[in-house]
């Protein structure tokens, strides 16, 4: 895991990127971390499922569906909110949205922690909002051991999630934000984030042919 920090602190401090978006860069950053994944693991060992993101917008139950879905696999649940840095965390505490340049390290230490979890065989579900396409290429560098599962909604069911919801940083005032910001996967397991969370579960396993 020493060694995948160490590429990304290298690629991120000294390449020169020129007139890039920060989207192009998380895809050539993506590109990059796959090539060093495979080289670490074998392009085709270890080729299963071993890690499902449960991705989607504030109030969409990613914590709640990831913590039953790692129940009834027995896996490790792992949330995304807890690799935030402590200077995100006052942000969104504070209300303001965070930037991609902010976003940049929390989603390349999410990528190492998911390759080392692969790596070392402890198959993990990972509840992170995922909202942009070139933040899946970053952590989603191998889709046959990475899945992952959207949990799609309204805002209206989700603010009013959020207006129930105590002690956490993210505020329902945050959330217009995030559909803004959200650009909904092509290629998922989209799931209706209505449902009740064991009906949730049961059509992941199913879907994902893991029942």
């Amino acid at each position: 895991m020493r060694g995948c920090c160490l590429v990304y602190t290298l690629i991120l401090k000294n390449v020169t990127w020129g007139p890039v978006t920060q989207a192009v860069k998380y895809r050539m950053v993506a590109a990059v971390l796959k090539s060093v994944f495979d080289t670490i693991c074998g392009a085709s060992e270890l080729a299963s499922l071993q890690v499902i993101i449960i991705m989607g917008v504030a109030g969409s139950g990613k914590t709640t569906i990831g913590q039953a879905l790692a129940a009834r696999l027995q896996w490790k649940f792992a949330d995304a909110d807890d690799f935030h840095s402590d200077a995100n965390v006052r942000k969104m505490t504070a209300g303001e949205a965070l930037t991609d340049d902010d976003r940049a390290p929390w989603l390349l230490s999410l990528s190492s922690n998911i390759q080392n979890w692969i790596i070392t065989g402890k198959s993990t579900v990972l509840a992170c909002s995922a909202l942009r396409e070139s933040y899946r290429d970053v952590l989603q560098t191998d889709a046959e051991r990475v899945a992952l599962v959207y949990l799609r909604g309204n805002f209206d069911l989700f603010e009013q999630r959020l207006s129930h919801r105590s002690g956490h940083f993210m505020k329902s005032s945050m959330l217009e934000s995030q559909f803004q910001t959200l650009e909904e996967p092509e290629h998922a397991c989209i799931i209706d984030a209505s449902k009740n969370p064991d009906e949730i579960v049961d059509e992941v396993l199913r879907r994902l042919s893991l029942s």
